[in-house]
Parts: C-alpha cells; structure tokens; sequence
C-alpha cells in the first residue's frame, strides 16, 4: 500500500515582530524629558517680615545654609527726655525751655523716607526779682519728615520738623508803685504763640544688640535747631534722648 503524502500544518500567524534597524546604523540616545521650570523669585510677603527663599544649586538642588530673615519695621515710636536751651534774650535771662519730655512717632511711606509728628513740653525756669517772679515755660507740637539711612545697625533721619511753639510767661508777686496812697498792681501773664521749623537729626540703634530678647526696643538721640516766627523771631536748641520701639 503506498502511503499518502502528509500535508505541512499551516503557520499560525504571531504578532508583528519590531523590525530591527540595520546593523549599520547609528544608535540615537534618548530625549530626556523636560522638567518643569524652578523660580528662583522668593515667595510673595505677608507683611512687613518676609522670608526670602534657598539659593537654587546649578544642578537644581537647593543649596545647604539656612534662609535668611529680612525684616522692614514700618512704624517707629519713641519717648523723649533732654534739655533745650534760647538764645534769645528773655526777661531776667530765664530760659524758656530747660528740661523737657515729650513722644514722637513716625511711619515710612518709602524704605527711604519717613513722616510723623512730636509733641514736647519743656518745665523752663524762674527767677526771683525784687518785685515778682517771673516763670515761664514752653509747648511744642510739630509735623516732621526725614529721609531715612539704614546703615545697621543704625537708623540715621536727617529731616525736618514743623508745627507750633507756645511760650508761656507767668509772674508771681506784685509791683509797688509808691505815690501818696502806695498800692499794688500786678503784672499780666503772656503767652505767646511761634510758627516754627526745626531741622535736626534722629538716630537709632537696636538693643537686639545687646540681647535678642530685646529686639523691638531701640535707643538713640535727636538733636534741633529750632526758629519760631511770631511777632518776633525766636531761636533755640533741643538736645534729646529716646527710648522707643520699632513694630
């Protein structure tokens, strides 16, 4: 018996094979995929105190040290003490100023100029005449700006104050005018009002310093040169401690 001849199977069809490049060919490295841009702009400020964000790496990592804290104090306020001297001539040499306390504050309108104001009373002085005494005394109430230099730790202001200077002249006693029937008058009390400006200079310095537990304090001095218009002109000086804070 002659045996039939066996039929191949047919392939079964598989999944399309990649087709391999050419051994030739050149071999072409991968796009690396874009990441997303780093800011290096610090973070938007909530306040006068702002935080100001890591130095970026040149690999894109953030660099080791710590951030760094600005801080820009708006409002300042301080309390007043010192003497102030005239160089006008008063009656019997008294001086109308002497010793003085008083507050000032200011805020910044830019990080290179201030505006405030300042209130001040002066004790003056007395002397004792024949026939009276005589006290005066002296109120100050002025509008000031300055153009502000942080040098840190100092706070430099040179500027300008403006306002009103009240002088008040008392007199105690009597004064005997002899005649035929000896009496007494007295003498009338005088105050006179001034439009003054004074130029001067405020400095400031940090008892953070001296202790951090100290930071919103401040001490320093202010020094004016004051000249009032009235119905004459006036002169004097004020020589002034402070004690403050700055918030």
């Amino acid at each position: 018996m002659q045996n039939a001849p066996i039929a191949a199977p047919k392939p079964t069809p598989d999944a399309p094979k990649p087709i391999a490049p050419p051994a030739d060919a050149p071999l072409t490295a991968a796009a690396p995929t874009p990441n997303a841009p780093r800011s290096n702009a610090p973070p938007a400020a909530s306040g006068p105190t702002a935080t100001v964000a890591e130095p970026v790496a040149a690999d894109g990592g953030i660099e080791a040290h710590p951030p760094t804290t600005r801080t820009t104090e708006l409002w300042s306020a301080a309390a007043l003490l010192g003497i102030g001297a005239t160089f006008d001539n008063t009656v019997a040499g008294v001086n109308p100023l002497g010793f003085g306390f008083g507050v000032r504050g200011d805020y910044r309108i830019h990080p290179m100029f201030s505006v405030g104001a300042r209130l001040l009373y002066f004790v003056g002085g007395s002397v004792e005449l024949p026939t009276l005494d005589v006290v005066m005394q002296s109120w100050l109430l002025a509008a000031e700006g300055a153009y502000v230099l942080d040098l840190d730790p100092l706070t430099i202001q040179p500027g300008v104050a403006l306002g009103l200077f009240v002088r008040e002249t008392n007199y105690r006693g009597y004064a005997p005018f002899i005649t035929e029937d000896p009496t007494s008058v007295s003498q009338p009390d005088t105050t006179r009002l001034f439009f003054y400006i004074a130029p001067g200079l405020n400095v400031s310095l940090p008892l953070a310093l001296a202790s951090p537990a100290l930071a919103p304090l401040t001490v320093g001095a202010d020094v004016r040169l004051d000249v009032g218009f009235g119905r004459r002109v006036t002169s004097s000086i004020q020589l002034l401690g402070q004690v403050g804070l700055r918030f």
